[in-house]
């Protein structure tokens, strides 16, 4: 009788690990199939507000058990910890380490000033010290594609997220698709104005990852006939608000005819809004003689509280949750097919604007 009463308990037991590892990767399958999309990552653009797209991942992984898995140690390494954007991916990471059971470390440089080399050493460390995966922000086009090759000879999957780098050899990329976010940009400037009217977009010389945008906008905008200036952006003006503030009045008093005015970051989108509303020639949602639309990228609360207060017109968001969160997923979902599944991510290129902003605004948890 003991002996069956054992077995009983041993069966018991394998079910109930069975079922909860086999949930798990249920979840995380449906939490990819939310990702990937029909089309994969260069499928375009979602449509829907962050609340619909995170309520969906949330509502498939906390429906899951949260039985013992494998503890996995992952490292997620930001460009900067100081920049309020990935806030919102602080907390994928955490609620990823929450529903999984596993640690997350999360880690970056601690200033508004890009680091290349500090950020390269905290990979180094990572890899020293045998951690299972490393999701890592490839802020530079060559930067980090040495100290990814160390890892992965070291048997350490790594995942880019937000911004991708020449010839990386990172498995992945969890982010939105810049040629996506400059077409929508492009075809929505576009469909605003006509043939000969001037339309400035700033530019960042040497940052790939923004400028991808600012050039496939460009293209659109000039084969529809508009002229476009773009406004350079480069030193400690990249980073700070003030000095972004002087290029941007410098440039609208040299050019009192433009129309519409884009940024490529939160930063000088936030910048844009301000001094085209200081100016007093804020257009909102509707175009106007005399007056500059604004749009732009990332889903700040500045930016959002600009479109209801009509000083910004729209911005383009890639959801910095889900650039938390699902790098996350892809280290786990890596780990547990031995290396087999690895792909991109595609985070979306929706816009938040007059039409959608109060759904944007009544979401305090996801952007």
């Amino acid at each position: 009788m003991q002996n069956v009463n054992e077995n009983k308990k041993k069966i018991s037991i394998s079910r109930r690990r069975a079922l909860s590892t086999g949930a798990k990767i249920g979840a995380a399958a449906g939490v990819s199939a939310v990702i990937f999309g029909a089309g994969g990552y260069l499928a375009g653009s979602s449509l829907q507000p962050a609340s619909t797209i995170t309520s969906t991942i949330t509502s498939t992984i906390t429906g899951t058990s949260t039985a013992p898995g494998p503890k996995y140690k992952f490292t997620w390494i930001v460009w900067s910890t100081a920049d309020p954007f990935f806030n919102p991916s602080l907390r994928g990471c955490d609620d990823f380490a929450k529903h999984f059971g596993c640690e997350v470390q999360k880690q970056g440089p601690p200033t508004l000033v890009q680091d290349n080399p500090m950020a390269v050493n905290m990979v180094d460390t990572a890899i020293s010290n045998k951690v299972d995966g490393i999701g890592l922000m490839i802020a530079d086009p060559t930067a980090f594609n040495n100290i990814t090759q160390k890892a992965l000879d070291a048997g350490i999957p790594v995942f880019g997220f937000n911004c991708d780098g020449n010839n990386n050899p990172r498995l992945g990329f969890i982010g939105a698709n810049p040629v996506v976010q400059g077409k929508i940009t492009g075809q929505r400037i576009a469909s605003m104005y006509k043939a000969g009217d001037r339309i400035g977009h700033m530019g960042y010389p040497g940052l790939e990852h923004v400028e991808i945008r600012r050039k496939e906008a460009t293209t659109i905008l000039e084969t529809a006939g508009l002229t476009v200036d773009a406004i350079p952006v480069t030193g400690d003006a990249v980073s700070d608000m003030a000095k972004m503030s002087d290029i941007i009045r410098s440039y609208i008093t040299a050019h009192p005819d433009v129309r519409h005015l884009n940024g490529c970051g939160s930063i000088d989108t936030r910048a844009i809004a301000t001094t085209v509303a200081n100016l007093g020639r804020s257009a909102g949602a509707n175009p106007a003689e005399g007056k500059i639309t604004v749009g732009g990228y990332d889903l700040m609360p500045e930016i959002l509280n600009g479109i209801k207060a009509g000083t910004a017109t729209w911005t383009v968001a890639d959801y910095p949750y889900l650039q938390g969160y699902c790098t996350m997923l892809a280290l786990w979902l890596n780990k547990q097919s031995k290396g087999i599944l690895k792909s991109d991510m595609n985070t979306g290129a929706s816009f938040a604007d007059a039409s959608n902003i109060d759904a944007y605004l009544a979401e305090t948890y996801y952007i």
